[in-house]
C-alpha cells in the first residue's frame, strides 16, 4: 500500500496508466503484423535482365495506434507535472516539470528558474540525475516533445519490414526453382535475393518480419514505437523515484542525494 506522506502518488498513478497503454498498444500491433500486411512487385534490371524483386506494407497501422500512444506519452508527461506541483505547492500552481532540447538550455525554463530560486539543490539535481534533454534516444525531452505534437496532430507509425519467411520464386524458362527460403529487405524494400535471370514468378510471398517505427519528422523518427514508450516510461519511473528519495528525504530530515 502506498503512504500518501511518503510517495507521489498521483504521478505513480499516471506511471501505473501509460504501461497499461503500452501493453495495450502491443496487443494491437502484434494482431496488425500477424495480417496479410504488405504485397510484392516484380521489376527486371534493363541491363543485366537480373530480377529485381521488391516488397512494401500495403495496410496502414490500425488508426487506434496514434490515440494509445498519444495517451500513453501524455500520463508519463503529467506524472512529472504533478510531482513538481506537489514539490512547490502554492509556488508552483499549474507549473509543469521542466525539459529543454539542449541541457545547457534548461535555465531558460520558467519552472526550472523558480526552481533554482527556491529549491536550488532540488534544481542541480534535475540538472544532473535526469535525462530531461535531447539525447537522440528515448528521454523527458522526447516525451514532452511528442506530447505537444499529440494536441495538434495524430502521431504517425510506419511499417519497416526486416524479412520473409517462406519465400518461393521460380523461372519457368530456365527451371529454376526456389522454395522455402530466408530473405532479409535491403534498400527501399529490395529483397537481399540471389541472382536470378528474369522473368519471374512469385509462388510464396513468405510470411513478412516487421517493426512499427516513429514516422519520419517526429522526435524519435525510425526507432521502434514499443520499446521506445517503454523506456520513456521507465525514465519517468526513475525520475520520480529521484524526486521522491530527494524531496520527503528533505521532509523528514534525511540526505539529499548527491
Amino acid at each position: 500500500m502506498t503512504d500518501p506522506a511518503k510517495e507521489f502518488v498521483s504521478a505513480r498513478l499516471k506511471i501505473k496508466r501509460a504501461y497499461r497503454h503500452i501493453e495495450e498498444l502491443q496487443k494491437i500491433l502484434s494482431e496488425f503484423l500477424k495480417s496479410d500486411f504488405c504485397s510484392m512487385r516484380v521489376d527486371q534490371d534493363a541491363k543485366t535482365g537480373q530480377a529485381l524483386i521488391y516488397v512494401e506494407s500495403n495496410s496502414a497501422p490500425p488508426p487506434e495506434m496514434s490515440l494509445i500512444i498519444g495517451d500513453a506519452v501524455h500520463n508519463l508527461r503529467t506524472a512529472l507535472d504533478h510531482v513538481i506541483v506537489q514539490i512547490l505547492g502554492e509556488r508552483g500552481n499549474r507549473a509543469s516539470f521542466p525539459i529543454a532540447k539542449e541541457r545547457d538550455n534548461l535555465g531558460a525554463h520558467p519552472t526550472y528558474a523558480k526552481i533554482k530560486e527556491v529549491l536550488p539543490d532540488l534544481a542541480a539535481l534535475i540538472l544532473e540525475k535526469i535525462r530531461i534533454h535531447d539525447t537522440g534516444e528515448p528521454s523527458i525531452w522526447a516525451l514532452g516533445a511528442i506530447d505537444n505534437i499529440d494536441k495538434h496532430n495524430l502521431l504517425v507509425g510506419v511499417v519497416s519490414i526486416q524479412e520473409l519467411n517462406g519465400f518461393g520464386v521460380k523461372n519457368e524458362r530456365q527451371n529454376i526453382v526456389v522454395e522455402n527460403n530466408r530473405v532479409t529487405i535491403g534498400e527501399n524494400g529490395r529483397l537481399n535475393f540471389a541472382k536470378m535471370p528474369g522473368p519471374i514468378k512469385i509462388t510464396n510471398k513468405g510470411k513478412a518480419t516487421a517493426q512499427i517505427l516513429f514516422d519520419k519528422g517526429q522526435p524519435l523518427e525510425g526507432k521502434l514505437i514499443i520499446q521506445s514508450l517503454n523506456g520513456m516510461a521507465q525514465l519517468t519511473s526513475q525520475a520520480v523515484d529521484t524526486l521522491e528519495a530527494f524531496w520527503f528525504g528533505q521532509r523528514h530530515g534525511g540526505a539529499a542525494i548527491k
